[in-house]
């Protein structure tokens, strides 16, 4: 059965965590194998399985009229998701913090693929297959590497968090996870976030204010609705 997306940790690095965040004090977790830098998109945490949509719970299925279009995509992929997948996404259909720009931009972005009853993140190349199956996007991908220090990947993901967006002028902030496939139960340990100061989650507008804006870019050719 899904269950909802964990929380993600912020790392040590990170200048946008709130005092109830939970924060890694190391970076140990992720030196000396292959790890993932990611940019983190503005959007809304979704999960798509082959029976539901969900946002951020699991508690129903996912509400408000930002998840029309997204729902109405989902009812035509969702064959495509095997019975026991958790497909998890951000939906950048509505304006949150970042205003995204782009000919193409893809609503829709892959961050994660899990399978629920082996309890098991697949490996992050596994995720571009994904995309290609549910005609979407697989979230920005900044650098893979190997690092042995902690400094050194500070510096490389402080480096990133200051650059451009892929699809705009600036980023909300840097996920890093392994390259490799991984248990469940380590997520906590093995997946850290770094979120710019300047971005602040509580100000977003809620899926039901009228000033809430929705992507004022279509997709071209990427949600098959």
């Amino acid at each position: 059965m899904s269950d909802k997306f964990p929380r993600i940790a912020h790392l040590p690095s990170s200048p946008g965590a709130t005092p109830d965040d939970v924060r890694m004090e190391r970076w140990g977790k992720f030196l000396g194998y292959p790890v993932v830098l990611m940019e983190k998109m503005d959007g809304a945490n979704v999960c798509l399985t082959n029976e539901q949509v969900f946002a951020r719970s699991h508690s129903g299925p996912a509400t408000g009229r930002q998840f029309n279009e997204l729902k109405a995509y989902h009812a035509n992929v969702r064959h495509l998701i095997p019975e026991g997948y958790s497909i998890f996404a951000e939906w950048c259909y509505a304006v949150h913090s970042i205003e995204y720009v782009g000919d193409e931009f893809p609503r829709l972005f892959i961050i994660g693929a899990r399978h629920d009853e082996r309890g098991t993140w697949t490996d992050w190349q596994y995720l571009y297959q994904w995309a290609g199956r549910l005609n979407c996007a697989v979230a920005p991908l900044m650098q893979v590497g190997v690092f042995d220090t902690g400094d050194e990947l500070r510096d490389r993901v402080i480096y990133y968090a200051s650059t451009r967006s892929h699809w705009g002028p600036r980023v909300e902030g840097v996920v890093v996870r392994p390259l490799q496939a991984f248990d469940n139960e380590f997520f906590a340990t093995l997946v850290g976030k770094h979120v710019n100061a300047e971005f602040k989650a509580g100000e977003k507008l809620s899926a039901s204010d009228p000033l809430w804006q929705p992507g004022k870019l279509p997709v071209t050719g990427v949600l098959p609705v």
